[in-house]
């Protein structure tokens, strides 16, 4: 069976526009779940967190700025679970600090469907389990944190997250 030029072209066409689309609809929904989740009372440290809505592959994060893209005194992503839960704190070496996960932010992807929806949803149906990851990062500065600029990558493009602190 031969085809025509026509029908190749056609083909090709329709999968180069279905390419593009896709592209664009990547790059137009950012898959970084992020807030604002809790601080130390002059928001020094602030806990950011975290989750990946992506279907398709992890999320690295690169750097973390604040304020007026400042680079923080430290960075950390702490890894939990829904029973464990997170500490908001500025001594990552601490007694109480040693019972949590922190680890360097750039040693630790954030893999696709753990987005604080799909998290909630589960502890709303009891369904969540110590083997469903939870991300937060950690950042400490000094002086208080008003904006925070997240940088990652996903599927190879770089995004931005920019949260504002109240």
């Amino acid at each position: 069976m031969r085809f025509s030029i026509k029908v190749l072209l056609s083909i090709l066409l329709v999968a180069i526009v279905t390419l593009v689309i896709g592209i664009i609809f990547i790059k137009n929904n950012s898959p970084l779940d992020a807030a604002y989740f809790a601080s130390t009372y002059d928001k020094d440290v602030i806990l950011v967190g975290v989750g990946n809505k992506g279907r398709f592959a992890d999320i690295m994060v690169e750097d973390v700025f604040v304020n007026n893209n400042s680079q923080p005194l430290s960075v950390k992503i702490q890894v939990s679970d829904s029973f464990t839960g997170f500490i908001v704190s500025s001594n990552f070496e601490g007694d109480e600090e040693k019972k949590y996960n922190f680890q360097d932010l750039n040693s630790v992807s954030i893999p696709a469907n753990t987005g604080r929806q799909e998290h909630f949803d589960k502890l709303s149906n009891g369904t969540a389990s110590e083997k469903d990851p939870i991300y937060a990062i950690t950042i400490k500065h000094d002086e208080s944190i008003q904006k925070i600029r997240i940088n990652y990558r996903y599927l190879g493009f770089a995004y931005e997250k920019i949260i504002e602190i109240q």
